[in-house]
């Protein structure tokens, strides 16, 4: 799912009156509601879909505008009008799979690219519970960015996911006296986890234990709106 995309579109001053009277079937498309506008959650196919219908102030005549082709399937997020009935704004929702050169980030700014999608059946395994991670961490990233907080998450997401427990992340509670991280450890050891978090991997290539200890949990990441599908550019010929 990628960031919302607003589409900002000029309407002719639109007759209330009229389209609330085209409650007869047949005057107004499918997928479009008496006010002109689809529904919130609607499915626009390019090229197929109505993505709303106006009247014209002088001849009340009414006006179908499709959405467009080449666009991707897209899901009406929200629909916003001003007082005046003459301007709209439409948010669309464009679900997109991960794609290498997507950029992503934590709730600690330790954003990073997508350089590479693995099947899963490629993907290590921890050697205790099975579990095959989602995404895989350079660890070199932590001394430059110094998101410190983001390895905390990592210990206090998996104490949680073992205990059930809600964790407070009020900012500025502890201190070099009491850290946050013995509280976690001490909760990941009672639970037959590492105290430092880390777990043996088996590889999904060789079927062999990886000879590290790796150091996984539960961390929150986000798709930011620095897509490879806007961004790329193609030159079909040369001169």
């Amino acid at each position: 799912m990628i960031p919302n995309t607003p589409a900002l579109l000029a309407l002719p001053e639109l007759n209330l009156a009229l389209l609330t009277a085209c409650r007869t079937p047949g005057v107004l498309p499918p997928g479009i509601d008496i006010d002109g506008f689809p529904p919130i959650g609607t499915r626009l196919i390019p090229g197929k879909s109505v993505l709303y219908v106006y009247t014209h102030a002088e001849t009340l005549e009414v006006s179908t505008v499709r959405y467009k082709d080449g666009e991707q399937i897209a899901y009406v997020e929200a629909v916003s009008l001003n007082g005046s009935w003459s301007r709209a704004t439409i948010t669309l929702r464009l679900p997109r799979k991960p794609d290498i050169g997507d950029k992503y980030s934590s709730r600690h700014g330790q954003k990073g690219i997508n350089s590479l999608l693995v099947p899963a059946e490629d993907m290590p395994w921890t050697v205790d519970s099975g579990i095959v991670p989602d995404l895989i961490f350079n660890p070199h990233g932590f001394p430059t960015r110094m998101t410190m907080g983001m390895m905390i998450e990592f210990l206090a997401g998996k104490s949680a996911a073992l205990t059930g427990n809600r964790v407070d992340a009020t900012p500025f509670q502890w201190s070099e006296e009491n850290p946050p991280f013995n509280e976690y450890a001490e909760q990941l050891t009672n639970s037959g986890f590492n105290y430092w978090g880390t777990e043996m991997m088996m590889s999904g290539l060789t079927g062999k234990k990886l000879e590290a200890h790796i150091f996984i949990g539960v961390v929150y990441y986000q798709r930011l709106r620095h897509m490879v599908a806007d961004k790329y550019q193609v030159q079909p010929s040369s001169p």
